[in-house]
């Protein structure tokens, strides 16, 4: 009935690894199978399908809304502190599944019934934790380990701008993975509503992307005063003293005029009043390389970047010596 996975078993490998989670997963099915010796659980095939189902489509539903390295983490019962999950992620237990557990000896052991449908219940979720896992990285490509990469991006961009940049004037700006080869990466414009008329700020992004700008973490600079997102990012040349990139910066900026039309109640969600907040720069990005704190600035030009740079770096360097 349980599936086998005891070629793949090796108790020395890590934890997370498909050879100890098949380890594991043997462990459980036989302590499962000598319960059910002795309980005799009615319909024991018919509740393993219904935790399977379900261990399957809460996995699916997790990965939308957290990062997929936190979901095996947490289909192998292992923690890392980088990686937490979302709030929004749901729980493999299936209380409902176990209510509906039955076994012939329930009379016999009434005392401890519903100790008894717990220790079942979490056996049967482990197991079908453990196969979800197995499987799934059983099927894992290169191309999966990408498409994983730009959704976990997106993921951890939009939780920084509605958590750490809450309050700021975003216009419901969010990130968002390409779909498709033909589907435009950069600063798009999503027609959310036709009537009336929504358009709302999109940064799409790909694999690209993430190598280039959120690996090295450029994703959010500075320009002039102003927070800038990152669109993208190509290194032009480099020395042993810095690195000076070509990029494209998207800025929310405008005049008072402009903000206050923006931000009114009746216009906000408005793309002919938000829209002109919105504005692309072709700037060059000039960053410190070396041992210790890095330093970078945007300009308009290579020479501008590269002077702003070596001011800050100067700069710092006075205040180290206290002048």
């Amino acid at each position: 009935m349980f599936k086998d996975f005891s070629e793949y078993a090796d108790v020395n490998e890590m934890k997370r690894s498909i050879p100890h989670q098949a380890y594991l997963h043997g462990e459980i099915v036989k302590y499962m199978l000598h319960l059910n010796k002795f309980l005799n659980i009615i319909d024991l095939q018919r509740m393993y399908k219904l935790h399977q189902d379900h261990s399957k489509q809460i996995f699916k539903e997790n990965l939308v809304v957290n990062r997929t390295d936190s979901e095996l983490n947490a289909l192998c019962n292992t923690h890392n502190n980088n990686n937490n999950r979302s709030y929004r992620a749901r729980n493999y237990d299936s209380h409902e599944n176990s209510l509906a557990l039955n076994y012939q000896k329930k009379d016999v052991l009434s005392d401890t019934h519903h100790a008894n449908l717990r220790v079942i219940n979490s056996l049967i979720v482990e197991i079908c934790k453990k196969e979800t896992y197995i499987e799934h990285m059983q099927t894992y490509t290169a191309e999966s380990l990408e498409k994983d990469k730009v959704k976990d991006a997106v993921l951890d961009m939009n939780l920084h701008l509605y958590r750490d940049l809450n309050g700021s004037n975003l216009y419901n700006l969010k990130y968002r993975a390409q779909e498709a080869k033909l589907d435009k990466v950069g600063f798009v414009k999503q027609v959310m509503k036709v009537e009336p008329l929504r358009i709302d700020p999109e940064i799409v992004i790909d694999t690209e992307w993430c190598e280039k700008v959120f690996k090295p973490n450029r994703q959010i600079l500075e320009y002039q005063g102003s927070r800038t997102f990152t669109l993208t990012l190509d290194l032009v040349s480099e020395n042993e003293h810095m690195q000076m990139f070509k990029t494209k910066q998207l800025q929310i900026r405008g005049t008072r005029e402009q903000m206050n039309r923006a931000n009114s109640y009746f216009c906000y969600g408005q793309w002919k009043n938000i829209g002109p907040m919105f504005k692309s720069h072709d700037l060059f990005f000039c960053v410190s390389k070396g041992i210790g704190k890095e330093y970078w600035a945007l300009g308009s030009d290579e020479k501008k970047a590269e002077s702003v740079m070596r001011r800050r770096q100067k700069l710092q360097m006075l205040r180290t010596l206290n002048l």
